[in-house]
């Protein structure tokens, strides 16, 4: 299987809503305690992250237009993983800055 590189409004689209449920799931697990620069609760929102991005992708059929232009849904949960992944590393960097 082929997969190709979305194009870049599509990039955009899919950086934007991860970095939007980025900052929805580390506002929701604030009050728990989970903090920033640990491994377990990072892994934990990246893979939280991607999964609501996917589903929300699913939900506004947006997976069919995507396999349209020629872009499997897999590419488009890579691209919010690795959206989700770099922006908990920054926040835990900007962290131990502190």
């Amino acid at each position: 299987m082929r997969t190709s590189v979305p194009p870049l409004p599509v990039v955009r689209s899919l950086v934007s809503r991860s970095a939007l449920f980025w900052a929805a799931t580390r506002a929701a697990l604030l009050p728990f305690g989970v903090s920033f620069g640990r491994l377990a609760p990072a892994v934990l929102i990246v893979v939280l992250v991607t999964t609501l991005t996917v589903l929300a992708m699913r939900r506004r059929r947006e997976h069919l237009f995507l396999g349209n232009l020629g872009v499997p849904l897999v590419t488009a949960a890579t691209v919010n993983g690795a959206t989700a992944a770099a922006l908990e590393l920054g926040a835990a960097s900007a962290a131990r800055l502190l």
